[in-house]
């Protein structure tokens, strides 16, 4: 159901296949250029252009997901079963692969192009030194890859059984560990067990996020029972004006990120109740959004700061000196634009009535409304100051909302469970 290009028809299936890996040939070339020619790391260029298509994409899409795909494309020739292995179909996109993977091999090991990606991957300037073209070597390489990635995402829309904003999101990451797991085992004949050992080590460090975003989840719900987020809402209201909003935002949760040491928590609290605030002055909920996420990288507090310098086995203090020079001025530009658009801009339309509709229906909902209920804020604040650690801080928070909420507004502790 649905179209991302409503006024082009139908197109024969193969044009599509073409047009894709075309697409995707077109990226990597990008890709190939900026690494060619500007001798950009490699890292960096593919997150940025892949940011870049995820915005075209969003946009030209409306993030608008397509499901119920022609059988044309699906049953009548990706999943199309040549034949069975037992109980189990062997389907068209392995014979593709198949196919793929034998020009790919033919590339690499019969041609002059082969030898010459051999020679720039192993040893860039030794390979220009022999005469070889190393700056449309990489170019032709990225191409080449990225035709591939177009006709993986080919693939994939079948495979998924739908086509929507998150389809293949975070996949580089599998594509990156099985990358390292592959060098680190067989190139550098690293055994089995060891590879396990340090993936099961780096899986206990990451571990304290993981609970982090679980008892966020904890910490929300109390704040809402107890009605500070709707507090912040409601006393949010009667602050702001859209002319100061987005800068002000921006700030607000720089520094709560900051002292707490998470970008999480912050969002989860203050940025639910402005996104609620933005949206009855009209503010885009993208810029909010933008400013709200406005990040916990200077904190020492962070879990992920921590975790950074923990892995390369360098100070954590280190860490965040470098990450100024960086983190820094990225978020200085962030803040002077949204200083620019709250200033220049038609950022949003107060309208009283709606405003003073938002704040009726907060006052309905809740048996107590007062400054008191902002409490548990302050008192996350405090967790930060004392430097108690994340996972029992944000418990702690959690659990004074479930107080609050016994308190002011009547629940019981079962509910608060």
């Amino acid at each position: 159901n649905g179209k991302i290009l409503e006024s082009i028809g139908p197109q024969p299936l193969i044009l599509v296949l073409l047009l894709v890996m075309c697409v995707g040939a077109l990226v990597g070339m990008v890709n190939g250029f900026c690494m060619g020619k500007f001798k950009l790391h490699p890292f960096i260029v593919t997150l940025a252009t892949q940011m870049i298509t995820y915005g075209v994409y969003l946009t030209i899409s409306n993030s608008k997901q397509v499901s119920s795909l022609d059988t044309s494309y699906t049953t009548s020739f990706v999943t199309k079963s040549l034949f069975k292995i037992g109980p189990t179909s062997v389907p068209m996109y392995v014979l593709l692969a198949i196919i793929l993977t034998a020009i790919v091999w033919f590339i690499w090991n019969k041609t002059a192009f082969g030898k010459n990606m051999f020679a720039v991957g192993s040893n860039a300037e030794a390979a220009k030194v022999s005469g070889v073209n190393v700056f449309w070597t990489t170019v032709l390489v990225h191409t080449l890859a990225g035709a591939m990635y177009g006709y993986a995402g080919f693939v994939e829309g079948v495979r998924s059984g739908s086509v929507a904003a998150t389809t293949g999101l975070n996949a580089e990451c599998d594509a990156i560990a099985a990358c390292v797991i592959g060098f680190i085992g067989f190139l550098c004949k690293v055994p089995i067990k060891e590879v396990l050992a340090a993936g099961y080590d780096a899986m206990a460090q990451s571990l304290e996020a993981m609970y982090i975003l679980l008892f966020v989840g904890c910490l929300v719900g109390s704040f809402e029972a107890c009605g500070t987020i709707p507090a912040l809402v409601f006393y949010g209201l009667k602050l702001f004006t859209p002319k100061i909003f987005l800068p002000t935002v921006c700030l607000l949760c720089l520094i709560v990120a900051t002292a707490l040491g998470s970008s999480y928590t912050t969002t989860a609290t203050l940025g639910i109740a402005f996104l609620t605030i933005g949206a009855t002055m009209g503010v885009n909920p993208g810029l909010i959004a933008g400013a709200v996420l406005s990040g916990d990288k200077f904190s020492p507090l962070s879990d992920t700061t921590n975790l950074s310098p923990a892995s390369a086995q360098t100070g954590l203090f280190d860490h965040v000196r470098a990450l100024v020079g960086t983190t820094g001025p990225t978020f200085l530009l962030a803040f002077l634009i949204y200083c620019v658009i709250s200033l220049t801009g038609n950022v949003g339309e107060y309208d009283p009535e709606l405003v003073q509709g938002v704040s009726d229906a907060i006052q309905g909902n809740y048996n107590y409304m007062s400054p008191v209920l902002l409490i548990p804020v302050l008192f996350i604040i405090g967790i930060a100051v004392f430097k108690i650690p994340a996972v029992p801080g944000v418990l702690l928070a959690a659990a004074v909302g479930c107080v609050f909420a016994v308190i002011f507004q009547g629940a019981n502790f079962a509910d608060c469970i």
